[in-house]
């Protein structure tokens, strides 16, 4: 059927971000982006580079994978919020098995735009990444009910942390 209609897997995404910063033993905020690439490489067999490069306006960031190793690069241009998480949606991509591996000189440059399911999982997956639902409902249960301090806490946008709390249903906490 060419028009179906597939549905994200945003639990699966969520589920794997929370697995992640698990196996890392992260027990507060910030989630340093870094030390989640250093764990993918040496406990998930990854062949991992990040970096960064100019795409210009229109593009924050892609993942490439030739052979066996993946490259996450982001766009050095945007603010270093919108860094953290295109690296950390790239990642989703590459955990949640959207690209393509090619093992010819051939590369393979997953770049989504519009309403695509793999978009919103990899969305799904960085915002759960860098801001986990029981991270940030500890900090709210600690007193910490401003949207800006929470922002700052676990290093992401006003409008990121915003959006995790409306979609964690936490807004009747802050």
């Amino acid at each position: 059927m060419e028009n179906e209609i597939v549905k994200p897997q945003v639990t699966t995404a969520r589920k794997l971000a929370r697995k992640i910063i698990e196996e890392m033993g992260v027990q507060k905020p910030p989630i340093k982006i870094n030390d989640v690439c250093e764990h993918l490489k040496k406990n998930k067999n990854k062949c991992l580079e990040v970096m960064a490069h100019d795409f210009g306006e229109n593009t924050d960031g892609q993942i490439v994978e030739i052979g066996d190793s993946s490259f996450v690069g982001y766009n050095n241009k945007k603010h270093p919020h919108r860094k953290r998480f295109t690296v950390a949606h790239e990642l989703g991509h590459l955990l949640l098995g959207h690209t393509n591996t090619k093992t010819s000189h051939e590369f393979d440059v997953y770049d989504g735009e519009g309403f695509d399911p793999k978009e919103v999982e990899a969305n799904q997956f960085a915002a759960e990444l860098l801001m986990p639902l029981s991270l940030v409902k500890k900090e709210i249960e600690s007193d910490t009910t401003d949207v800006e301090e929470l922002a700052r806490i676990f290093w992401v946008s006003k409008e990121a942390m915003f959006r995790k709390i409306i979609n964690s249903g936490l807004l009747n906490k802050i």
